[in-house]
């Protein structure tokens, strides 16, 4: 499954009107609810710092450590593309209690184990995807 970045991304091109965001009573209750998002490229140096430094084994959590909204990702890409709005639409009913409405990465693991990397923040690794994908 394509990364809902790259979902809303397509779908705004696409439709050159509307990002579908699904609404769930849970999110909207929350202020900081939502999905850790991060950028490949963000992952690809982490990966590159712990393989260079001393052997290590464990399961590590990546991201920015920050919650952010799918409703953050369409109004982003809607900015970078100029045009565009939100369509909210409800949340499926079979689907609740089947969904994780919330996550947020625990970095504590991956400092410890000397990785001290700073994360691309959701609006820079949208703007650089956005411009990949431009000259596709």
């Amino acid at each position: 499954m394509a990364s809902m970045v790259y979902q809303l991304y397509r779908q705004l091109k696409t439709s050159g009107a509307r990002a579908t965001v699904r609404r769930h009573r849970r999110i909207r209750r929350r202020r900081n609810s939502g999905a850790t998002l991060f950028f490949v490229n963000d992952i690809v140096r982490v990966n590159l710092v712990l393989a260079e430094g001393p052997a290590r084994s464990g399961v590590y959590n990546v991201g920015t450590g920050q919650a952010r909204t799918f409703n953050d990702v369409a109004k982003i890409i809607i900015a970078r593309l100029g045009s565009g709005a939100i369509e909210y639409v409800p949340f499926p009913s079979s689907l609740a209690g089947k969904y994780q409405s919330f996550t947020q990465a625990e970095l504590s693991s991956l400092r410890s184990a000397g990785c001290a990397e700073s994360f691309s923040s959701l609006e820079d690794g949208i703007a650089q995807s956005i411009d990949a994908w431009n000259r596709e």
